[in-house]
């Protein structure tokens, strides 16, 4: 309350935490008879702010390296095939802003990975305990197998660039507002200078996940189809000469490099939280499923994860 204090002169009503934030603390009040969101960082993130200086919507208020003050957008749930066209042009839009200063998605990787690998804290018990017999040398084939599928990420992502826009990278429900005339994109935690096939295959995973009923699991019979998917590339590209096999052949490779970057993204989360609004092992374990299926990561590497980072 104080800091929003610094910003208002007017008196502040009906805040209120919202709980549609993952990783920050976000809350919803009014000023008169004006809607504000106020977000707190759980970290600095100076990409973001720098991002936020090429965005037009939501207006920012105040930008501060630790919140920012935005106004608040009244809108509705998002369907991802209802809203296609929508969700569509509001990316269109991003991908074709000004990316510069903005960090790579290399970078991007490096950071996640960083944060994994200095936060892995087994979680065997009992038998399995027995099985790994050196806890600190299993610990450490955990990071060593990160850093070789990092390097295997980001080396197929190479091979697959197509087009540099500035990407989200994380476009899931929360992040995208239903308004009443257009999908309005939100909250650049995770944005880049990368590659536009990336965001796209990034968000065809994200349709995937049940945000709603709070599991996180990774549900098939969720979201995009492939039919859906082809609409949607249809729909981006319309107007140009693309060979839409070849692209979609480039977003399959991109969703695997979609799932091990969000199951790095978790590996700390497993430690670190308690949310109950969050399942960070169905969501850890759902990627890493992913990932194993299409043979990204082997069997020997899938028994060595399950084990020390799961209970």
């Amino acid at each position: 309350m104080h800091r929003l204090q610094l910003h208002f002169k007017s008196e502040i009503y009906d805040l209120e935490e919202l709980k549609q934030g993952f990783t920050n603390k976000v809350y919803k009040f009014r000023v008169k008879n004006n809607w504000y969101i106020y977000k707190e960082y759980s970290q600095t993130n100076e990409n973001e702010i720098s991002v936020l200086t090429k965005i037009s919507i939501p207006s920012i208020v105040y930008n501060h390296p630790s919140y920012r003050i935005e106004e608040y957008l009244e809108n509705k749930e998002l369907d991802y095939i209802e809203d296609m066209k929508d969700i569509i042009l509001a990316m269109k839009e991003m991908h074709a802003l000004d990316s510069e200063n903005v960090m790579t998605f290399e970078s991007l990787v490096e950071c996640l990975y960083q944060d994994a690998i200095t936060n892995i804290k087994c979680k065997a018990v009992g038998e399995e305990k027995v099985c790994l017999k050196n806890l600190n040398n299993a610990e450490e084939y955990v990071r060593q197998t990160l850093g070789i599928l990092r390097d295997n990420a980001l080396k197929l992502y190479k091979e697959n660039e197509y087009k540099e826009g500035l990407c989200h990278n994380d476009l899931q429900p929360n992040n995208m507002l239903k308004t009443q005339n257009k999908v309005v994109i939100i909250d650049y935690e995770f944005a880049t200078k990368g590659d536009v096939l990336f965001d796209i295959a990034n968000l065809f995973c994200e349709t995937h996940i049940d945000y709603k009923n709070k599991t996180c699991v990774y549900k098939a019979e969720l979201g995009y189809k492939e039919e859906h998917e082809i609409d949607f590339l249809k729909t981006y590209f319309e107007g140009q000469e693309v060979n839409i096999e070849d692209i979609r052949m480039r977003i399959n490779n991109f969703k695997l490099i979609s799932h091990f970057i969000w199951f790095l993204w978790a590996i700390p989360k497993l430690t670190e939280h308690t949310n109950e609004e969050f399942k960070y092992d169905n969501y850890a374990k759902d990627r890493l499923h992913a990932l194993i299926e299409s043979g990204f990561v082997c069997l020997e590497e899938a028994y060595m994860f399950n084990n020390i980072l799961f209970k």
